[in-house]
């Protein structure tokens, strides 16, 4: 679950709350101020703790198998009964993760599913050209325009340059609308979320965007 959404956390913010995976009871999330990403575990942490995100790089490269996690106010720290890895955490105030998720999914009236493979696969050729040229984007400007029955993807670099892809959709409301987004930003969820057909949420082009599967956004 830390691995899952750490990729959403900023390692180069100098805000130390968004170079972090926040525990919340069964819940982490991570946040870069712009993309939010929450999954569920099983278990609960005792306390709500902000973890860095060099001690979850440290986990996942010194653990592979079952672990137990321990947490209190001062510390965290992971053993699978041979080797433990403890860590400080970060102090402060988390944003409030809840309140712009529950808001999200309230502005999101127009909802359809798409198969996973079908859309990481639309999002990968089209995304292709942003980083074409000398001087590709930092960052892949991407529209999403929802309809009917498919999503299209067009991407643009800063060469001028233009991608197109399209996968298929089931809508189960809402009407036609195109979306502004960071097509890493999406393929981003898209892996991490790691199923084989996840459901999108949209309102308005000035509204979030939410991706999920399960108990997964």
């Amino acid at each position: 679950a830390l691995v899952k959404v750490s990729g959403a956390a900023d390692p180069a913010d100098s805000r130390d709350y968004l170079r972090c995976v926040y525990i919340h009871g069964s819940k982490a999330v991570a946040t870069d101020g712009k993309e939010v990403r929450v999954t569920e575990f099983e278990g609960a942490s005792p306390v709500n703790v902000m973890v860095p995100l060099g001690f979850i790089r440290n986990i996942n490269a010194t653990f592979d198998g079952d672990v137990d996690f321990y947490a209190t106010d001062r510390c965290v720290m992971v053993s699978d009964g041979k080797t433990s890895i403890r860590s400080s955490l970060i102090e402060g105030q988390y944003p409030d993760y809840e309140r712009v998720m529950i808001g999200a999914q309230n502005s999101g009236v127009n909802i359809c599913s798409v198969d996973s493979d079908d859309f990481m696969s639309a999002l990968k050729m089209a995304t292709a050209i942003g980083k074409s040229g000398e001087k590709a984007a930092q960052h892949i400007n991407t529209m999403l325009k929802f309809r009917e029955d498919n999503i299209e993807v067009i991407t643009r670099n800063s060469n001028g340059e233009e991608g197109f892809s399209e996968c298929s959709c089931t809508r189960h409301t809402g009407e036609d609308i195109d979306i502004g987004l960071n097509g890493e930003w999406v393929l981003g969820n898209a892996v991490a979320l790691n199923c084989d057909r996840f459901e999108i949420r949209y309102g308005s082009d000035q509204s979030p965007v939410t991706m999920a599967h399960g108990n997964d956004a």
